[in-house]
């Protein structure tokens, strides 16, 4: 059965400390091997609240509350000591696709080079790249150029790319945006073996009411303004 991996406890966040709280003590959990969807109106603040999972924080802003991710604590109010643990547990993907790859080469010579600040030369590049054993069951081999690929498919490899970091959870900006319903399908069915076969705790932004009538099976959280004007998550069933 899945556990609660990722905690959030008593998350409060401003962006200046003479600003009011846009969230306040918010606490939630996600269970690990899960997909989590959340959808909310546009400017509600879905991606501050993943700029703050993936420990992006600017000097003026305020941050409290802990985050628990395992067995591990991670205490939010120094975000200098914040930013650099959280970012050792979860790694983003954000939607602009294109930029992250290079279509003139090789699925294998994308992959190796995320790897580049640690390998300065391509010769000696490591060869056991991770989570390849799901690239053929996507029809994505090794030495296919990326040119070739499909929508679904170069999304499928940005995802790889970033987890060659390696990390248990991961964060999709509107990762189907861009598709037609059966690239969608591709990348949901791969995001699904992903977290199943690897245990990995996936959250996804997501709009596409479509989207969440078909994946979201379990119901999804939706961000909203409650009525102090504090930013919440709720659950919402799938009819």
């Amino acid at each position: 059965m899945a556990q609660a991996f990722l905690q959030l406890h008593n998350i409060s966040f401003a962006f200046d400390k003479n600003k009011p709280e846009f969230f306040k003590e918010l606490s939630v959990n996600f269970t690990d091997s899960t997909i989590h969807f959340i959808q909310g109106s546009n400017g509600v603040g879905k991606s501050t609240l993943f700029r703050i999972l993936s420990g992006i924080l600017h000097p003026q802003e305020t941050l409290q509350g802990f985050i628990t991710i395992g067995e591990q604590k991670i205490a939010c109010a120094n975000s200098i000591t914040y930013s650099q643990a959280i970012r050792h547990y979860i790694k983003v993907v954000q939607q602009n696709i294109p930029t992250m790859l290079a279509d003139q080469f090789t699925v294998k010579q994308n992959l190796q080079a995320t790897l580049f600040e640690h390998y300065p030369t391509y010769h000696g590049l490591p060869q056991n790249l991770r989570y390849t054993d799901l690239l053929a069951n996507f029809g994505i081999l090794l030495d296919k150029p990326v040119a070739q690929l499909s929508g679904g498919q170069k999304q499928i490899l940005a995802i790889i790319m970033v987890l060659q970091k390696e990390a248990p959870i991961l964060l999709l900006d509107e990762p189907t945006s861009a598709l037609d319903p059966k690239n969608t399908a591709l990348v949901m069915e791969f995001l699904h073996a992903l977290c199943t076969k690897h245990r990995l705790t996936i959250l996804i932004i997501n709009h596409d009411n479509e989207v969440i009538d078909a994946y979201a099976k379990q119901g999804y959280l939706e961000l909203y303004v409650n009525s102090e004007g504090i930013r919440d998550l709720k659950i919402n069933r799938v009819l």
